[in-house]
């Protein structure tokens, strides 16, 4: 094991069985410290989450300039991952959040150093990241095999994979509204809506499984798009069951494109199946957007956790309508929590503050 390195269990760690797997958490111990109640990494069998990982180093300073600090967020994640026992080349999933997209292709230039093997990659402009981060990165790694698919006759303009199969799983990159082939746009809202979702089927296709293998999805959408717009080509597109999904408006998109989807599927249609309000592949539940009435932002975060089942959740992801309500949140949020395994977890403003309904709101991944 790397000196800089601690893989530690936890007197937290749940010890319930996950195919017949601990959920373990995973400290890198020169890594960030966490900005909250939540666990760097959780490894639950063969797959490893590791929580939203920012700019600041073990000390909780930054380095000067947004490429030094792209380098140290990516190493953060690295620290995290190799005290799991992986390497960066094992993660299959991950998501790029930015508080300015301008600073989109600095990223691009630096992602190859630390992936050989590129994974699925969703990126998204955030109107500001907790403690006011330029830059928070989480991933997913896997301990098996992996197998990136390829798009026939299509180059990517950025360094990703389309899309990443495991044994069990197709991890989707984000789509976005966008012709990669030709750099061009379509000049209409539908347009672009209709070339997110003929892409999805070309993904999803050479991964040889369709869009009713989807346990769980992500749309971004930014405020150029109209959301109803978004919500009936999604209710034609799946005429049948749904995926769980999270339709979340935010600042800005790659390449000044206004509408992304991004997803998890079962290889198996079989190990696609219905558990409750969440969508599940085998023991892995995918639960979509929540959110609860309440007159503050910890109201909101109790009301809105309260009602759910959180045993042996093992990611989350918080939308704040504020950051400047990140110490409120997370009072709360630990509150909940407290007594069970920390899952790890995203925590981003997607957009200005006081343009959101509510003030927190909540989706998440659970193992039976």
């Amino acid at each position: 094991m790397r000196r800089s390195v601690l893989l530690l269990t936890l007197a937290a760690t749940v010890a319930a069985s996950v195919f017949g797997a601990d959920i373990k958490v995973i400290i890198a111990a020169n890594g960030a410290k966490p900005a909250g109640p939540y666990s760097p990494g959780l490894l639950v069998g063969d797959y490893l989450y590791v929580a939203g990982q920012g700019s600041a180093r073990s000390d909780g300073t930054r380095p000067e300039g947004f490429e030094p600090q792209v380098h140290q967020c990516l190493n953060n994640v690295k620290a995290i991952v190799e005290g799991a026992g992986l390497t960066m080349n094992d993660v299959v999933y991950a998501h790029l959040y930015l508080a300015d997209i301008k600073n989109y292709e600095t990223v691009n230039k630096i992602w190859p150093e630390y992936f050989k093997v590129l994974p699925a990659r969703a990126t998204v402009g955030m109107a500001r990241l907790p403690t006011d981060l330029p830059i928070e990165i989480t991933v997913v790694a896997y301990k098996g095999a992996r197998t990136p698919v390829t798009l026939a006759g299509s180059t990517s303009p950025v360094p990703i994979s389309p899309g990443i199969l495991t044994a069990d799983r197709f991890y989707v990159a984000g789509i976005l509204g966008r012709d990669a082939d030709k750099g061009t746009i379509p000049s209409t809202p539908q347009g672009q809506v209709d070339m997110v979702l003929s892409r999805l089927d070309r993904v999803l296709a050479s991964a040889q499984i369709n869009k009713n293998h989807l346990a769980f999805v992500n749309v971004y959408h930014t405020p150029q798009m109209p959301v109803a717009l978004v919500t009936r080509a999604l209710s034609k597109y799946w005429k049948a069951e749904r995926p769980a999904l999270a339709l979340v408006e935010v600042a800005a998109l790659p390449f000044g494109t206004n509408v992304s989807i991004t997803g998890i599927a079962a290889r198996n249609l079989k190990d696609r199946t219905k558990e409750g309000d969440c969508l599940s592949i085998g023991a892995t539940d995918f639960c979509s957007l929540a959110h609860a009435p309440g007159a503050d932002v910890a109201a909101q975060t109790t009301g809105t956790l309260s009602k759910l089942k959180l045993d042996n959740v093992v990611a989350t992801n918080l939308y704040l309508d504020s950051v400047d309500e990140f110490g409120q949140m997370n009072a709360a949020y630990g509150e909940v929590f407290k007594g069970k395994t920390l899952p790890s977890r995203t925590t981003v403003q997607p957009l200005k503050t006081g343009t959101q309904p509510h003030k927190f709101r909540f989706s998440f991944i659970r193992v039976r």
